[in-house]
């Protein structure tokens, strides 16, 4: 541990990281000489926070003669910034003899970056704290126990700056740990897939149960109970005895129940519950509660679709040899009673992209109440299209489906079978040999709102 009660700081970038920062290495009797902000709101949001004014720039706030700059930038400005105070340390190096110590927070950026700095004489590393700051008031305490990355730029774990770093997180109450800067990157993924993905993950929860009928003011709330006990459970347990599950019993028939709910009410969910399903595999595998039997079966059940096609774990999957076949997936809504949606636009950008110049695009329906035809899009024919199928295959008939399924959309599948799920365009010179008047339309015939997938497969030569 260091005493802080006889350093002097300055934050560049007082945002939330960098005001958190603040408050905490103050609350510990350090002097926060200055900082800076890059925007007029920020500037007062943290003069606010921090009741003091901010410096006008880098130049006022050297003057300042601090020991301790922090740099609590975006990745992208970190540069600009390492070059300009590099510029003033180096101006002031005769004023002040003793070396400053500069370090970074960014999780994802090499502190390679701060090299004008240590080429004016600056003692330079990263110091990324593993931990969110939604708010610098609450977030001020969340150094405590927290685990602080830190990467020196010359030397070890035992350097000079490896060694000021780890005595500064302890100072916080922090863990530090040693981070080489070749593995920052992989490390930053990590962060991301154990942070942030995991919020984007509870907000598909979220939407999922509000799908299936829980209140949309209540569903968040409802759930976080299972959330925070799965949390705790790792935290307890580790990663792997934590898990819980249809995967972690060997249930293939719930996995199946759940693909196939996802297929008809939520398809751009697909593939990210493939993905996540194959990768707590290896969680089950390494458990040995499961036959290996069964996981194999689960294994082909994720990788597939439920009715046995092949599936993509990739937005696009390109095959390369003589011919190249290139398999991507469109995702779109649609309002039901022979609404119409136009794919031209997006099936002629997808098939550019290829790179391909000749060959064919299927553009496929993988399910059985919509339907891809050729149209000229254009409302009076969009109008007489839909007029046609109410007078031939009109929903007020009779249909034995009706009998059976509560959904009443026996018209729909008939309607769907008689157009197809499918269309193939040839293309050439990298364009859709298509009629002037000629559109690429999905026709939805169900009854209600749905979401749909549509598979478009271009087969070709470069």
């Amino acid at each position: 541990m260091i005493d802080l009660t006889t350093s002097q700081f300055a934050v560049i970038g007082a945002g939330r990281l960098g005001s958190s920062l603040a408050l905490a290495l103050r609350s510990r009797g350090a002097h926060l000489a200055g900082f800076t902000c890059r925007s007029p709101e920020g500037r007062s949001r943290a003069e606010a926070r921090l009741g003091q004014r901010a410096s006008a720039d880098i130049h006022e706030l050297v003057s300042c003669s601090p020991h301790l700059y922090f740099i609590a930038v975006p990745d992208d400005v970190l540069p600009e910034v390492a070059d300009e105070l590099g510029a003033e340390l180096g101006s002031a190096r005769a004023v002040n003899r003793d070396a400053p110590l500069v370090l970074h927070t960014s999780g994802a950026t090499s502190v390679a970056v701060l090299s004008p700095c240590e080429q004016a004489g600056a003692v330079t590393l990263v110091f990324h704290p593993l931990q969110t700051f939604p708010d610098p008031v609450g977030g001020a305490n969340r150094f405590a126990g927290a685990a602080i990355a830190v990467t020196p730029a010359c030397g070890g774990v035992d350097s000079p700056g490896a060694s000021f770093g780890f005595a500064l997180a302890r100072s916080l109450g922090a863990r530090p740990f040693f981070l080489s800067d070749d593995k920052r990157s992989l490390y930053h993924a990590a962060a991301t897939l154990a942070c942030n993905y995991f919020v984007t993950l509870e907000h598909q929860a979220e939407q999922l149960f509000i799908k299936a009928g829980l209140d949309e003011q209540e569903a968040l709330a409802l759930f976080l109970p299972l959330v925070n006990a799965t949390l705790e459970n790792l935290r307890s347990q580790g990663s792997v005895a934590a898990l819980t599950g249809p995967l972690s019993r060997g249930d293939a028939h719930t996995v199946d129940q759940h693909l196939t709910a996802l297929a008809n009410e939520a398809p751009r969910l697909l593939p990210l519950y493939r993905v996540l399903g194959l990768a707590t595999l290896d969680l089950v595998r390494t458990r040995g509660d499961v036959d290996p039997s069964v996981i194999a079966e689960l294994t082909d059940l994720l990788g597939r679709h439920t009715d046995g096609e092949d599936f993509s774990m990739t937005a696009a999957t390109t095959v390369s040899g003589p011919v190249t076949v290139v398999t991507d997936r469109l995702y779109f809504e649609t309002q039901g009673n022979a609404d119409m949606v136009n794919l031209t636009d997006k099936v002629r950008r997808l098939v550019e992209a290829t790179g391909l110049q000749a060959g064919t695009v299927t553009v496929f329906f993988p399910g059985a109440t919509g339907a891809v035809t050729t149209l000229e899009f254009e409302p009076g024919v969009v109008q007489d299209f839909r007029n046609l199928f109410d007078r031939i295959i009109s929903p007020a008939e009779r249909y034995e489906h009706n009998v059976t399924h509560p959904d009443l959309n026996g018209h729909a599948h008939v309607r769907a079978g008689l157009l197809g799920p499918s269309l193939v365009v040839p293309f050439d010179d990298g364009g859709l040999c298509l009629g002037r008047w000629q559109e690429i339309c999905f026709v939805c015939f169900d009854n209600r709102l749905r979401e749909r997938t549509v598979v478009v497969q271009t087969v070709g030569v470069r």
